[in-house]
């Protein structure tokens, strides 16, 4: 859930040259984003990841700011929650984390 749903997730800190990391175990490539929106966005965005691989004995993907933005909108503001999925099948998210390069 996002900060304006009184979930942990500030969608403020979304920014043009971030994206999604998200480790899983499961099937490889399996690996979906869903951004939803109940208060006036994209009713439901699949986004599919731009780069994936292993890391820390799982699997990986990345979802840029950009993938996020053409399966969405910009309009940010009106998510209300987002869910990383399996595409078919079973998978374990271990971590979901919005990376920014340091400044």
């Amino acid at each position: 859930m996002t900060s304006k749903n009184y979930g942990s997730f500030d969608v403020s800190y979304l920014s043009a040259n971030g994206y999604f990391y998200v480790e899983y175990s499961g099937a490889e490539n399996e690996l979906e984003l869903i951004l939803q929106s109940w208060s006036g966005g994209a009713n439901w965005a699949r986004v599919q990841p731009s780069e994936t691989g292993r890391a820390n004995d799982h699997y990986y993907a990345k979802f840029t700011y950009a993938d996020c933005v053409k399966e969405f909108g910009a309009g940010f503001d009106k998510l209300d929650q987002l869910h990383a999925a399996a595409k078919n099948g079973d998978i374990t998210v271990y971590s979901i984390c919005y990376c920014t390069p340091a400044k």
